[in-house]
């Protein structure tokens, strides 16, 4: 590419390297089932603090705090839908089904 004063400059490529970005090292202690849900998603995971739910704009379309192990979505369309659940330990973001 050239620089603002005309010289051609290259680049060298650059290798990155990173520890703990393996498969098995995004494996999450945080579980929600089912999917395609109805009505009740259950979620299973130690110290739940928060979910939220976002439509595929982005919109929160729900919200819990300290949460037991179920969340009642009866009250959402049919749709896809994210979900963010957050413990003390870990952060869970996924996709979701309701029917």
């Amino acid at each position: 590419f050239k620089v603002a004063d005309g010289t051609a400059q290259t680049l060298d490529p650059y290798v990155i390297e990173a520890e703990g970005v393996g498969i098995e090292d995004i494996s999450s202690h945080i579980k929600f089932y089912p999917t395609p849900v109805q009505n009740i998603l259950k979620i299973a995971g130690d110290n739940i603090e928060s979910v939220e739910i976002y439509n595929f704009s982005g919109i929160k379309v729900m919200a819990a705090q300290h949460i037991d192990s179920i969340i009642d979505v009866s009250s959402l369309s049919s749709g896809a839908y994210f979900i963010k659940i957050q413990s003390k330990k870990e952060i869970l973001n996924a996709k979701f089904i309701k029917n």
